[in-house]
């Protein structure tokens, strides 16, 4: 969780991570993407660990508490939260369901990006790719 309620690896407690680093963290852009139907408890790769189990009984509920958890420590810290939460509509543990959303997401940033700046005087311009 991102927060030091937790010892690392569930938590940030006993990491090296900052106050300033985790407010740096909260304000770059992340898309937790979720499947909704990834609730499976008996997933022989779910981590079952007393601590995971706290987190959440399967990864749409770990997800949904990790972002949750970010939210309030982000408020806390008074700090802005730049994540986004996300789910698939009926897709479960799965990279080739998650993909077409993920890649959707990811074009929709990329034309959100502001302009590049301007080239300063003496700056070196490099190639462009040849598009095809």
């Amino acid at each position: 969780m991102p927060n030091n309620r937790s010892a690392f690896p569930y938590g940030l407690r006993e990491s090296r991570t900052t106050i300033r680093r985790l407010k740096e963290a909260f304000g770059r852009k992340l898309v937790i993407l979720l499947g909704e139907k990834d609730v499976d408890e008996n997933d022989e790769n779910l981590r079952k660990t007393p601590e995971a189990m706290a987190q959440g009984k399967n990864r749409l509920e770990r997800g949904r508490n990790f972002y949750e958890a970010a939210k309030v420590e982000a408020r806390r810290l008074r700090t802005a939260l730049n994540w986004q939460f996300n789910t698939v509509e009926g897709v479960a543990h799965s990279n080739s369901g998650m993909a077409p959303m993920a890649s959707r997401l990811l074009a929709e940033q990329h034309l959100k990006k502001p302009p590049q700046k301007a080239k300063l005087a003496g700056e070196v311009q490099q190639p462009k790719a040849k598009e095809r």
